[in-house]
């Protein structure tokens, strides 16, 4: 019973050997067929975070203007608003006057 128990000790030993090699084996071959598609994949996300900094850009550079050109219409409407008065003011004058 001593040898027999020694004996299977020593088959299980070597299959979990075997098996943990197999694994290493496989977990390679699977890395060197992954490892050019990580390397893709970084360089798209890569791509992808350039663009998008640069939309980040234009939109900021299109927000700055958009604040600017509220700006100045608010300016050109109180302008607007104020010639209408003085045009209202005139016209009354002028239908006094006659």
């Amino acid at each position: 019973m001593e040898l027999s128990l020694d004996l299977l000790l020593i088959v299980l030993t070597l299959g979990c050997v075997v098996f943990t090699l197999q694994t290493l084996i496989e977990y390679n071959k699977q890395l060197s067929v992954i490892r050019p598609k990580l390397r893709d994949v970084a360089r798209i996300k890569g791509h992808h975070e350039e663009e998008i900094e640069k939309v980040k850009r234009t939109m900021d550079e299109s927000d700055k203007d958009y604040q600017k050109f509220n700006t100045e219409l608010a300016e050109l409407e109180a302008k607007h608003a104020e010639l209408e008065l003085v045009a209202t003011e005139l016209k009354a004058k002028l239908e006094d006057d006659e």
